[in-house]
């Protein structure tokens, strides 16, 4: 084939060029109906190496995928409202799906905003708008050992709990601690159990009011407790108890079914109570100290023990106090209406141990002489004597006198006892 310099030659002025010349000349250039091969065209295969070749037959959508010197296309399998991942090498389809503007994690039509077929595994807390837990609530949302949450019914709470404690360490919780319930008649405790001391501490709110209180588990006995409420408080320790409220406070000790107490009444005129209750010997109001030296008119002294003190009676007492010696003292009263004619009353024989007569008070009735009188002596006429043996009545003016005349004969003896 001629080049384009030595077909110019043919066409210079003056020529005629011949049929094969221009021959030569046409076939020099490529007709528009003539195909031109790829190596005919200088840097078309080159340049052709570099572009992608046609996707497969079939529809569907593709991404253009470079591996190393080779780039291709390679087709998304994709479902309906699927959300693809790279996979490293390749785009593939993912169990993430966007409908109606909704989220859904394993689920192809999701019905809230985010929607989970699956656990749901956090780190962190999940923060809710729900409305506060009322009685209608069945179920506990929970956290498992394993990081997962899971459902549990009220009813079977295990007390896998979450603890309450501050966001750090020295950084309690601060503000108001506040427990919602839907009835009046619901209950809330705070409460910590001790597995090695046995001890369960408690804070209860009832309707009524709250309390504070400590269980021995392993008895299941409340050892103490304080109970508040709008109009009375309440303390109970193992044995005792303190309760005020609006009509009454009360300081009590039990010990099985005896029982120490002082009540204080508000009607202002009832008397300050004192209650003791023993099964051997009940004493009332006592002291470690002796007061008597030092007592003034308004103190106070118990009722029946003066009452005691100034009682009478034929049957043999102790009166409660002691003599010189230590021993104890007794009192007895002695009624004669029938006097010996000699005027002496055999004592040894009423009173057989008396020992030492510490007192006496006598009162005789001598109708005879129209006279009733007290004491040991009348007038300076009459004379009683009284010996730990013999009790003698003697009238100075009639030694031979018979005193069986004599209407009444009392005498009050205090007295120890040869016995003691």
């Amino acid at each position: 084939m001629k080049t384009k310099q030595e077909i110019k030659l043919y066409f210079e002025n003056g020529d005629i060029p011949t049929q094969e010349q221009f021959w030569e000349w046409q076939d020099s250039y490529w007709h528009k109906e003539e195909s031109i091969a790829q190596d005919n065209i200088s840097g078309l295969k080159d340049a052709l190496n570099t572009k992608l070749n046609r996707p497969q037959a079939g529809t569907g959508f593709y991404i253009i995928a470079h591996n190393g010197d080779i780039t291709n296309y390679s087709k998304l399998n994709l479902q309906s409202y699927n959300i693809p991942y790279w996979a490293g090498s390749s785009f593939s389809s993912s169990n993430i799906y966007h409908s109606n503007d909704k989220t859904g994690i394993g689920t192809q039509m999701p019905s809230e905003m985010l929607e989970v077929a699956g656990n749901v595994k956090t780190s962190g807390l999940i923060v809710s708008n729900l409305p506060a837990a009322n009685i209608n609530f069945t179920r506990n949302l929970v956290a498992k050992d394993d990081g997962t949450i899971g459902w549990e019914t009220k009813s079977g709470f295990s007390g896998s709990y979450i603890p309450l404690t501050g966001t750090a360490p020295d950084k309690p919780i601060s503000g108001n601690l506040e427990m919602m319930t839907e009835l009046p008649e619901e209950n809330n405790l705070i409460y910590r159990n001790n597995k090695d001391t046995a001890v369960r501490n408690e804070i209860g709110f009832f309707p009524e009011g709250m309390t504070l209180s400590s269980t021995n588990t392993n008895q299941n006995i409340v050892r103490s407790r304080i109970e508040f409420s709008n109009d009375a408080l309440s303390l109970y320790g193992p044995s005792s108890q303190l309760s005020m409220d609006q009509y009454r406070t009360t300081l009590a000790y039990y010990a099985g079914r005896d029982m120490k107490a002082i009540i204080l009444d508000s009607d202002q005129e009832s008397p300050i109570m004192i209650s003791h209750r023993s099964s051997s010997k009940p004493r009332g109001l006592s002291s470690e100290q002796y007061f008597g030296d030092g007592a003034e008119p308004n103190d106070y002294i118990q009722k029946q023990y003066v009452d005691k003190k100034m009682s009478y009676s034929r049957e043999e007492e102790k009166t409660g106090g002691t003599w010189i010696n230590g021993k104890p003292v007794y009192r007895k009263t002695l009624f004669f209406d029938q006097i010996p004619s000699s005027g002496e009353i055999d004592l040894e024989r009423e009173i057989p141990e008396i020992e030492t007569i510490v007192s006496n008070e006598m009162f005789t009735e001598w109708w005879a002489f129209d006279t009733a009188f007290a004491g040991n002596q009348w007038r300076s006429q009459i004379f009683i004597t009284v010996e730990t043996k013999l009790i003698k009545i003697e009238f100075i003016k009639e030694p031979d006198y018979d005193y069986s005349r004599i209407n009444s004969f009392t005498i009050t003896l205090e007295y120890t006892k040869k016995t003691d």
